[in-house]
């Protein structure tokens, strides 16, 4: 065996052995729905389905596991969820709005909010914040 074979061997024997020795990060399904007196906005990541927020008054955080719903209405959380997600309603973008600068720098923002709205649904989850639910919103 050449030596450059042998060391793609053993590189991919090592990437093989990481890769199966890593457990991949759940994908965070949620639909966050958040009532402002007669404002009304809502945030879904990964939802898989539609949503009808006719009749949902409260803030509410859904998300979606293991082929089941869990609701969840505690204040800290949603009040993290909206503080996390206000970029999204109140851009601080600087740019010219439909410039690819624009563009860029926009995707960079929901990333941001993602990662946290992401953290915030996982921490929450795992406190055991869940209630599961037989339906979806």
């Amino acid at each position: 065996m050449k030596k450059s074979a042998r060391f793609f061997a053993i590189a991919l024997a090592a990437l093989t052995t990481l890769a199966l020795g890593r457990q991949a990060k759940p994908v965070s399904h949620y639909a966050f729905h958040y009532v402002n007196g007669t404002t009304q906005e809502s945030l879904q990541q990964n939802w898989n389905g539609s949503i009808s927020w006719n009749g949902h008054a409260a803030n509410e955080l859904w998300v979606q596991r293991d082929k089941a719903v869990y609701l969840i209405t505690d204040k800290a959380v949603i009040g993290a969820m909206e503080k996390a997600s206000r970029p999204l309603r109140q851009s601080a973008v600087n740019e010219k709005p439909g410039t690819d600068a624009w563009r860029t720098a926009r995707d960079k923002e929901r990333h941001e909010v993602y990662k946290k709205t992401d953290k915030i649904v996982e921490d929450a989850m795992s406190k055991g914040l869940g209630k599961k639910v037989a339906t979806g919103p």
